[in-house]
């Protein structure tokens, strides 16, 4: 069974199991905890996630002067149009600033707006991660949401704080999981514990985020849409106050696109985004979308990221040293793909002007890979470059699904794509038809098209429309008067 065989099961037993219908003080918790209920089949059943994260104390997490002086404080909180919810996942300038590769561009294109960031500790989204925030940051008006997000952590670890709420969501989650057990008989504990955790962090934290909405009074939140707890509490908190709220797209929206876009017959409008900023229709296939491209909501704006990386890059040059070949690596597929690229660097083992470079996503940091361990891999363990860097720096690429992928066309990479690979198939087609794409199935497959030395990739393709200010604000105008 394949992922997506896997979450069209899961999609068809939620329903019939009527698991949307569970709400808890009026929230439908179900919507925004069966993420942590899908993981476990995908761990089972595919060997995914298998650094799935229990709860832990944040303590010795990173702080400094920088993230105290910038910590939220509603009170002194003015008016702002658009609240955008950042990101902590930012990747350094040769200045020293981090930037947010998803936000930081957004409020140079709708300057007529005032706008806020809002940015959650890495902490609080990913537990293995010791880090609040990389700084400094480059986003204007930043502020940081650790002392509400320790405060939530104080009252959890509390068995005093809440003893009701944690019981009773413990037994509806318990509840659950013998539902799900009944038909895939796994061990659910991790799954019940961290879906009482969102549950309770939008509980605990409603009213904070809800008096933050109230203070800063804005047309418009915008966000990454992401199963983390503050995504969900302030989503929760913007849709009770009636604020649209719009997603900012990060991935290709498709056939593969992660469980948290996908539902089948239900209504979710009460917690799906009301409106997309989309990168391309060529990067959306509307008809494997969730409500929001459903009710034609989506604003194509282009991709902003995209044209300052290729400006910020242009006088980076090839490495003439070695012929480089990029591995562009994802969580989900991580431990398949690292073997693909330890059979092909056994291929390449005679022939010491080929290197591979390995980079890890940034949600994989940490993780090793044993088998990568070879003489002619570097694996990319840090947030020092990014992707883009080492695209310009690379003859060939080889990715499977990831957004990087498309984005190093543009920069004339010649492109191998893996496609037995959960979502492979679907790169092909989003590729088809333009120049110095192939189809590497296997690592054989990759090393006989490296060695026909392919001629380099035609920059000159129709994957993005260009982005302009005009388009940008006449979206967000759209968004705001909700049309």
């Amino acid at each position: 069974m394949n992922e997506y065989e896997v979450y069209k099961e899961f999609l068809k037993f939620e329903e019939k199991n009527k698991l949307f219908d569970y709400t808890y003080k009026g929230i439908k918790i179900w919507d925004y905890t069966r993420y942590n209920f899908y993981k476990i089949l995908c761990t089972n059943y595919l060997g995914l996630f298998n650094q799935i994260q229990r709860p832990i104390k944040p303590e010795n997490v990173q702080t400094n002067d920088y993230i105290k002086e910038r910590l939220m404080d509603i009170d002194k909180l003015g008016h702002y149009d658009i609240l955008i919810m950042g990101n902590p996942r930012r990747v350094k300038q040769a200045d020293g600033y981090y930037y947010d590769i998803y936000t930081d561009y957004i409020p140079d294109l709708i300057d007529d707006y005032s706008s806020l960031v809002v940015e959650d500790p890495f902490w609080n989204q990913f537990s293995h991660n010791k880090e609040s925030h990389l700084t400094p940051a480059i986003s204007k008006n930043l502020i940081y949401t650790d002392n509400l997000v320790r405060y939530f952590y104080d009252c959890y670890f509390d068995d005093n704080a809440f003893a009701k709420e944690k019981e009773d969501l413990k037994a509806i989650f318990t509840e659950i999981s013998q539902i799900f057990a009944k038909t895939y008989n796994f061990d659910y504990e991790i799954a019940i514990i961290n879906a009482t955790l969102l549950s309770l962090f939008i509980i605990i934290t409603e009213e904070e985020y809800c008096r933050l909405l109230k203070q800063t009074s804005p047309k418009a939140v915008l966000f990454i849409f992401h199963p983390n707890p503050s995504c969900l509490a302030l989503l929760h908190c913007a849709k009770k106050l009636g604020i649209p709220i719009a997603e900012i797209q990060h991935g290709i929206f498709g056939e593969f696109e992660p469980i948290w876009h996908k539902f089948g017959n239900t209504n979710r409008e009460y917690m799906l985004p009301d409106y997309v900023l989309a990168l391309s229709p060529r990067v959306v296939f509307e008809n494997d979308m969730a409500m929001t491209a459903a009710n034609g909501k989506l604003k194509y704006v282009g991709y902003p990221l995209l044209e300052r990386k290729i400006e910020e890059y242009k006088d980076v040059k090839e490495d003439t040293t070695k012929k480089n070949i990029l591995f562009v690596s994802q969580t989900n597929i991580g431990e398949t793909f690292s073997r693909y690229a330890a059979e092909l660097a056994d291929l390449l083992k005679d022939k010491p002007e080929y290197h591979i470079i390995y980079k890890l996503h940034p949600f994989e940091l940490k993780k090793v890979y044993p088998h990568l361990n070879k003489e002619n891999i570097t694996v990319i363990n840090n947030l020092d470059q990014d992707i883009y860097y080492f695209a310009k720096k690379s003859r060939f690429q080889i990715g499977v699904y990831s957004t990087a992928i498309y984005e190093a066309v543009q920069f004339g990479v010649t492109t191998l794509i893996a496609d037995d690979i959960m979502g492979g198939k679907e790169a092909l087609k989003i590729l088809d038809g333009l120049d110095g794409v192939y189809s590497a199935t296997t690592p054989k497959d990759a090393y006989d098209i490296i060695m026909s030395n392919p001629p380099i990739t035609s920059i000159d393709n129709p994957l993005w429309p260009r982005v302009n200010k005009e388009t940008y604000t006449k979206a967000i105008e759209d968004i705001i008067n909700k049309r």
